[in-house]
């Protein structure tokens, strides 16, 4: 069994590749390397069916596009309406929410960052997709 009554503490780091810059070191915000205070807390859960999902190839959504354009971030679906959109910043604050959006919606980004949008279609499919605004 695992122990389950630990804590586990963690500082998020990603590196992405962005065109014309290269790979690039990108920080979660509110973390800061030995701050406890602005760590994640996560527990390991005694279920071991439990945890994270496994990942999935984004393959059966090429219908679905979201483009960040001047700090406007364009949804639109080309086979089903989207029923709703969440953006969300890295530290998991909600910045916009939306329901019965229609086959297109667009979100103004309330500047510069890495935003996380969540988004749900009519016919069942959930995505998530991260986008950086400059």
């Amino acid at each position: 069994t695992p122990p389950v009554d630990n804590t586990i503490r963690m500082d998020f780091r990603i590196k992405d590749y962005i065109p014309d810059e290269g790979y690039v070191d990108i920080t979660i915000a509110d973390t800061e390397r030995r701050k406890s205070y602005s760590w994640m807390e996560l527990k390991l859960n005694p279920n071991p069916s439990g945890g994270i999902n496994d990942v999935l190839a984004d393959n059966n959504n090429n219908d679905v596009l979201s483009i960040v354009d001047d700090n406007t971030i364009h949804v639109s679906c080309s086979s089903t309406d989207i029923q709703s959109l969440t953006l969300t910043s890295t530290n998991g604050s909600t910045i916009y929410s939306t329901y019965n959006c229609g086959a297109s919606h667009d979100i103004n980004a309330p500047g510069a960052g890495l935003y996380i949008l969540n988004i749900v279609l009519d016919d069942g499919r959930t995505l998530c997709r991260k986008l950086i605004c400059r």
